[in-house]
């Protein structure tokens, strides 16, 4: 099982996605549960397009939430046993540039 951590803008984002979007928090924990215990299926791989990131996100990954009436992402990557939430929300929020990852590792797909 991995760990978890976040970042501060992660939790704004979140209270955001709920509060002002109204989007159901469920979805979200539900696909961090799945991260944290096992990889995804290859289907589940492709529901929810997980794909690697370049340019200013280099090193991060983005998976989408929901695809059907929201365009909501969650960017993230996991390295040493330890997933890190960076941000979540609709794609031009959460893919601002914050973060450049380098060395990290999928183990999770």
């Amino acid at each position: 099982m991995l760990d978890v951590e976040t970042t501060s803008k992660f939790w704004k984002d979140r209270e955001k996605c709920a509060k002002k979007d109204g989007w159901n928090l469920d979805l979200l924990d539900n696909l961090i549960d799945i991260m944290r215990t096992r990889p995804f299926t290859p289907e589940e791989a492709k529901i929810h397009k997980v794909h690697k990131l370049d340019g200013k996100n280099k090193g991060l990954w983005e998976l989408h939430v929901i695809n059907k009436a929201h365009d909501w992402v969650l960017k993230y990557y996991i390295k040493k046993g330890v997933l890190y939430l960076e941000r979540t929300g609709g794609h031009d929020d959460a893919l601002k540039a914050d973060t450049e990852i380098d060395d990290n590792e999928l183990i999770w797909l």
